[in-house]
């Protein structure tokens, strides 16, 4: 029987209170708002509305957040313990289902912060506000009372506050099960299957099995060049959606010539070249004639397509002539004498 990693700790208290809460903003609110704006506009009743329609809301929304961060604080029980990790490849749909698949099965450890998470709350408050403003044109327009309205805002205020605090929220698990770079990299391979040569792309993950859950970390992106699939590779690293900050490239050794391997990182900005029998390396410019600058973060196409053309003109300058090779480089617009 594998060893219990992960246990799902009992989190019905924080379940009856968020239905609770939404009990009593529904019925109260529709009660309570029908008296508010049949007050009077005196100086204390300006105030009477200034707390329903901005306080009320701004205090649902943090006791919303509080109840999503705390419930996720303590949804789970996390024993970490040391794993044996191994690479395993994939195609960019297997990556996405398996992303999907994740974040739904572990959805009380895993952290899926987004912008919307923070920004939905804000904006029906701003909603809020204006209902208040223009609260006789909306009863005319739809035939609804602002009560109703107002209660219907008010309980998404607080369901969305919570949720979102749930998604983003990390716990004692998060940073083992979180899925880091995963849509990095996906967008990475998408991008660079497009470009010639480029065969057989894989998104590779380091992965372990650890008693009950599933750990992925290191995702990245190989592919094959077409011609010479069988002998050469390109990895790539991804940070950041569009962008690529390390990449590897290499011909595996042939006949009596030996590895030969260029690899770029973002802080280099120049490939860097070595031989399987010597120790040291240089530093090699890209062929194309598109890359006379240094090569950036951004550059996806450029350092593509400069690490495919340093891998074909190796390969016809020291292993043979290759016609594949040969109309990949005519495509970049490189000399095979480069």
């Amino acid at each position: 029987m594998s060893e219990q990693v992960m246990t799902k700790k009992p989190i019905t208290g924080y379940q009856i209170l968020f239905i609770t809460i939404s009990f009593v903003t529904l019925v109260g609110s529709i009660l309570a708002t029908q008296l508010v704006m049949s007050m009077l506009s005196s100086l204390e009743l300006i105030l009477v509305h200034i707390l329903w329609f901005l306080g009320i809301p701004v205090g649902l929304s943090t006791i919303g957040f509080l109840l999503g961060w705390k419930s996720k604080k303590n949804a789970v029980e996390y024993s970490p313990i040391d794993n044996e990790f191994s690479p395993k490849q994939y195609t960019i749909q297997e990556v996405q289902q398996l992303e999907h698949n994740h974040q739904s099965k572990y959805s009380r450890a895993v952290s899926t912060p987004t912008f919307w998470h923070y920004f939905n709350p804000i904006l029906l408050i701003v909603l809020i506000i204006g209902v208040r403003l223009g609260v006789t044109q909306i009863e005319t327009m739809l035939g609804i009372g602002i009560s109703y309205i107002y209660t219907l805002l008010l309980t998404l205020i607080f369901a969305s506050s919570t949720f979102g605090a749930w998604r983003a929220t990390s716990n004692e698990a998060s940073a083992d099960l979180n899925l880091r770079m995963i849509r990095e990299t996906v967008s990475l391979a998408k991008q660079q299957e497009k470009i010639a040569g480029v065969r057989n792309i894989r998104i590779v993950i380091d992965r372990a099995k650890p008693g009950n859950v599933e750990l992925y970390k290191d995702p990245r992106v190989l592919f094959r060049i077409q011609g010479i699939s069988d002998h050469s590779f390109v990895e790539t690293w991804s940070e950041e959606v569009g962008s690529a900050n390390r990449l590897y490239a290499k011909l595996l050794p042939f006949k009596e010539e030996p590895a030969v391997a260029f690899w770029w990182h973002f802080r280099d900005r120049y490939f860097q070249k070595s031989l399987a029998d010597e120790g040291d390396s240089k530093y090699v410019k890209s062929p194309l004639s598109e890359a006379d600058n240094e090569i950036g973060v951004k550059d996806v196409d450029i350092l593509t397509k400069s690490a495919i053309a340093l891998l074909c003109l190796e390969w016809i300058q020291t292993r043979g002539n290759n016609e594949e090779l040969t109309k990949i480089l005519q495509r970049f617009d490189v000399d095979t004498n480069w």
